[in-house]
């Protein structure tokens, strides 16, 4: 019975567009991450979204300098 209802509640959840997204309210200061972090053909949910999110800024920042590397 619990796992009928994890099942309909995983089903449930709403998937966006990574488009939809940097469009919205919520993530409108983070559009252009989005746009990075986020597959074009692929849809989302906001857990998905918030976790590629995390997972970017997790990484370490990698600067070339005039060829340098």
């Amino acid at each position: 019975m619990a796992d009928e209802e994890k099942t309909a509640a995983i089903a449930v959840e709403p998937t966006y567009t990574r488009e939809a997204l940097a469009g919205s309210k919520k993530y409108r200061e983070q559009c252009d991450i989005i746009m990075i972090a986020l597959d074009p053909d692929r849809e989302y949910t906001l857990k998905e979204a918030d976790a590629k999110i995390k997972t970017l800024f997790s990484k370490p920042i990698k600067e070339k300098i005039n060829g340098k590397e």
